[in-house]
């Protein structure tokens, strides 16, 4: 049945796969009750201090930012209303114990530029390949899979053909 049917709902934990099933349900009309052990909700999305500093632990990316406005709009809500998304150049930053850094960016072309500067242009050049790879997969499957709401592979295989 559906939550409307089901009435209430006990959802356990508060990370990103339970605060968004919470709010899924809520906004279907079910009674939710959410308990999480930590202090404060957010699992991974939460910050720990180190060395008396505050710093994100996660999540490092968010990506399909699609599905959160869809998730809160369903609610009849705005996201941008409840979490401050700013967007960094800096994507990751690799460190080594002999000092050496290689950051990565949002942009394809700076990533592979600090490649190229960290490992050669043969590495930028298999990075640069990459990247049209994802994106080739991407477009196969962001439809009938990452926009379905009940993917199954075969809608997936065929959409490719």
């Amino acid at each position: 049945g559906t939550v409307a049917e089901i009435g209430s709902l006990v959802v356990i934990g508060g990370g990103i796969g339970g605060l968004c099933a919470a709010i899924e349900a809520a906004a279907a009309g079910g009674r939710v009750t959410l308990l999480e052990q930590a202090e404060r909700v957010g699992g991974k999305m939460r910050e720990l201090t180190v060395s008396g500093r505050g710093i994100d632990s996660g999540p490092t990316v968010l990506t399909m930012r699609w599905t959160f406005d869809e998730l809160f709009a369903r609610a009849g809500r705005n996201l941008q209303d409840y979490v401050e998304l700013v967007p960094l150049e800096v994507l990751a930053r690799h460190g080594w114990p002999d000092g050496s850094r290689l950051d990565l960016f949002t942009d394809i072309e700076a990533s592979a530029a600090a490649i190229e500067a960290f490992a050669g242009a043969s590495e930028a050049a298999g990075y640069r390949r990459f990247c049209a790879h994802v994106e080739r997969i991407h477009g196969v499957v962001e439809q009938p899979f990452l926009r379905s709401d009940r993917p199954t592979i075969r809608d997936v295989i065929a959409r490719r053909g």
